[in-house]
């Protein structure tokens, strides 16, 4: 009783338990974290705009109308313009499927930022403004927006009026302006120390000459008694021999030693500015305008078209057959009959007993005798170049040995020998010299070994035959007669009349007869069971019979596709919708003209317009200074021109030593020149080196050097030109030079 009361105060606690928690789960319910959740997604979308902004400058921007620069999350994330961040469920968003692309379009920019998390994906695009200057010297697209905002017009164009052809009038207001700009340039120094080559001389150190290290070399002369013979060597060196341009270019080419630029300029050109005022009058054309409505049911109906009736859709709808297929296996079952065939051995000296299977055919006998007689002998066989079919026949000067040396087939074409040849079988294309070319089969009616079939498979060969013959090469030679004793062999099957002639016996030979039994397939039968007939086997072989019905799809539909397995017989009905025209008045055309009489088929408006064009024409060359460009001085463009040198250094003879060794020195060349010494002398090493240990045999009239090297300062400017609108500090300094630039770009009201 205490363990039933126990559970059940258990029990009404839990129930308790839960109806409390349901009642709080009602009073106060969940908040709505959707709003949070976007705010998320959305903080992330901005973090990446914001450095994908700071990111771009002009020269990672697309230069080219309609191309783009892309760059993934991942990127972002190896670059560090941003910081990993997560999505509303704590998960990483996918860095390669986000990504930030910026594309250049006609007038402005267009930065597209996409972000995908999990199954949330959705992007954003941003119109940047883009103009032809960067007052901070390194444009990102947020400078570009921020440039938007300062530019401040300096000349505007007047406001003009524009029709459409539908006869609509709007006022154009440019928003464009033509802004001033100022050329700066600033300096800059990049220093670079060089180390050059050993001199004997000391040079004085300052700022740019700096010494590096000292060495003392040592050279001698060598001692050469009277007689010695002595070989000249020459070396040779390489001078600079420059050559230089008379032409200039505009082709910037890799400095290396043999090409260096020699002068550079800077071309102008530019635009003058031109103003035209004229007045325009207003003349309008009116016409009939198409006003279609379209067919909102499909049918089958094909209407002739017309002015006012055009096919507007047309569909095609499928309907088709499903193939069922069917299978039945099949079984072969041959009949066998055994043959009884007789071979005969050959003959042999092994003797055998005769038996039912085995029996004698026949006994011969090898007898010889020696016999002393004159013959005709070959030695010296040379074998004929000709071609024979059979041995030639021997003559008075040549007897041709029984075997040929050489033969060789000689084959005809082929040749038809029976144009529909019948077999119950399928043949080999080749056999043997016949050749089997397959026709046709067909089924027919069985009048022989049918087993039980009423009808058999008969394939039909057109028969072709090839013929050859053997060609053969004999050897011959001129006989010569010689008396010999020689022994007669013969092969007889009477052996004592031979033996009466005085034969001896050499050999018994036997030839038998065997017999020997072959099974043969004389019928076979197909049939649904493995089972065989009464008189037959089962051989193994089985086959597949496979039977097809169709059955129709119960609908039509819009696509193939939709067809499923009903893709057989199918069929197809065309349908279609149709555009009808009603015609309504409207203005079909405006001219302005310089007259109030209008053109022809046009009415005039009353409206008049008088506008001030601005047009800008072409310097057409290119000046060697800003100051020559005169009035041209709007959307002035430079170039960068120069000439270059070539180094084609020649050699010339650097020096000459005679030495007793008949090898060239390192960096030296034989002459050929020798001479000899009528006397004890001295020859000079002809080089130093820098130790007394490397002297070697020349260690007479020593002498010493102290060699010194030098590093070399040398300090470049490269010059950075820069316009804008303001000074961009940093060491800029203003050069004199301003141009004007057009801001197009107009909208309407």
């Amino acid at each position: 009783m205490k363990n039933s009361s126990f559970i059940r105060d258990l029990l009404v606690k839990l129930l308790l338990i839960v109806i409390f928690i349901f009642l709080l789960m009602y009073l106060f319910p969940m908040p709505n974290l959707s709003p949070f959740y976007n705010s998320i997604f959305n903080d992330n979308v901005q973090t990446m705009k914001n450095a994908a902004e700071d990111y771009y400058t002009t020269e990672r921007m697309p230069k080219e109308e309609g191309k783009s620069t892309k760059m993934t999350l991942q990127e972002m994330l190896d670059k560090k313009l941003v910081l990993p961040f997560v999505d509303k469920n704590n998960e990483a968003c996918d860095a390669k499927k986000s990504y930030v692309e910026v594309t250049k379009t006609k007038d402005e920019y267009e930065l597209k930022v996409s972000l995908t998390c999990g199954k949330e994906s959705d992007y954003i695009i941003e119109k940047i403004g883009c103009y032809n200057f960067c007052p901070t010297g390194t444009c990102t697209l947020a400078d570009l927006k921020k440039n938007d905002e300062e530019q401040k017009p300096v000349e505007s164009t007047p406001v003009t009026t524009k029709t459409d052809k539908d006869g609509n009038v709007s006022v154009v207001v440019p928003n464009g302006s033509y802004i001033v700009e100022y050329e700066y340039v600033r300096n800059n120094y990049i220093e670079n120390w060089t180390l050059g080559n050993w001199r004997n001389t000391t040079v004085d150190e300052n700022e740019n000459v700096r010494l590096a290290e000292t060495r003392t070399q040592y050279t001698g002369q060598k001692k050469v008694n009277s007689g010695s013979r002595l070989y000249e060597q020459v070396s040779y060196g390489y001078r600079d021999n420059w050559s230089y341009d008379n032409n200039w270019t505009t082709e910037v080419k890799t400095e290396t030693d043999k090409l260096k630029i020699w002068k550079t300029r800077t071309l102008y050109t530019g635009q003058k500015k031109v103003e035209n005022k004229k007045t325009e009058y207003e003349h309008v054309k009116y016409g009939m305008k198409d006003n279609w409505t379209y067919d909102t049911d499909w049918t089958t109906e094909v209407k002739t078209q017309t002015d006012v009736l055009k096919l507007w859709k047309e569909r095609t709808l499928y309907t088709g057959q499903k193939r069922i297929e069917n299978k039945t296996t099949e079984y072969r079952h041959v009949k066998y009959k055994d043959t009884e065939t007789w071979k005969e051995t050959g003959w042999s000296t092994n003797k055998k007993k005769e038996t039912s299977d085995v029996k004698l055919v026949g006994t011969r006998y090898t007898v010889s005798k020696d016999t002393t007689s004159t013959t005709t002998s070959c030695t010296n066989y040379k074998t004929d170049t000709n071609w024979y079919s059979s041995k030639p026949a021997d003559t008075s000067t040549r007897k041709y040995d029984s075997n040929p040396v050489n033969s060789k087939t000689v084959t005809g074409n082929w040749k038809v020998i029976n144009n529909s040849y019948p077999s119950r079988y399928e043949l080999s294309t080749y056999e043997g010299n016949r050749w089997y070319e397959f026709l046709y089969s067909q089924y027919e009616t069985c009048t022989y070994a049918c087993n039980g079939q009423s009808q058999v498979r008969v394939f039909y060969y057109r028969v072709y035959e090839r013929s050859s013959s053997k060609m053969y090469q004999y050897r011959y030679c001129t006989p010569k007669s010689s008396s010999s004793t020689t022994t007669d062999t013969q092969v007889v099957t009477d052996l004592k009349a031979w033996q009466d002639k005085g034969y001896k016996l050499v050999k018994t030979e036997y030839n038998y007869k065997v017999k020997t039994t072959t099974r043969e397939v004389v019928d076979s039968k197909w049939t649904n069971s493995k089972t065989s007939p009464s008189g037959y086997e089962y051989s193994g072989d089985t086959r597949t019979n496979t039977t097809y019905t169709f059955v129709q799809l119960d609908k039509w539909v819009t696509n193939k596709d939709l067809l499923g397995e009903y893709t057989y017989n199918i069929n197809t009905v065309k349908q279609y919708k149709y555009a009808h025209n009603n015609p309504t008045k409207y203005i079909e055309d405006t001219k302005w003209t310089n007259s109030k009489t209008s053109p022809a088929g046009y009415q005039y408006t009353g409206k008049s317009n008088t506008t001030t064009t601005v047009s800008f024409e072409p310097l057409n060359k290119y000046v060697t200074s800003y100051s020559e460009l005169g009035e041209y001085t709007y959307n002035v463009t430079t170039k960068k021109e120069y000439k270059y040198k070539y180094n084609n250094p020649e050699r010339y003879l650097k020096d000459t030593i005679w030495t007793t060794e008949n090898v060239a020195r390192p960096g030296y060349e034989l002459t050929g020149n020798v001479k000899d010494t009528t006397k004890t002398t001295y020859i000079d090493l002809g080089y130093y080196v820098n130790s007394r240990s490397e002297l070697g045999e020349y260690t007479y009239n020593v002498q010493s050097r102290t060699q010194y090297r030098y590093r070399y300062r040398e300090v470049t400017n490269n010059k950075e030109y820069r316009w804008g609108t303001k000074n961009p500090g940093n060491g800029f300094e203003p050069t004199g030079n301003s141009r004007k630039t057009y801001v197009s770009g107009n909208r309407q009201k």
